[in-house]
């Protein structure tokens, strides 16, 4: 897992394992939360959005 901070966009971002080149699909589950969805659904990084009011 690598973990990510953005400080001027305030985007935390977690990849929990490597895209293998295939497609990724992002769904938003919350206002705060975006899920990268891979391949056999597996999800591949989840995105924070406004990451310090949390």
């Amino acid at each position: 897992m690598t973990i990510q901070y953005d400080s001027k966009t305030d985007l935390l971002y977690l990849m929990i394992e490597p895209s293998r080149g295939g497609e990724i699909i992002n769904k938003r589950v919350s206002n705060e939360m975006v899920l990268d969805i891979g391949e056999n659904d597996k999800i591949v990084g989840i995105e924070i959005i406004d990451a310090s009011s949390i």
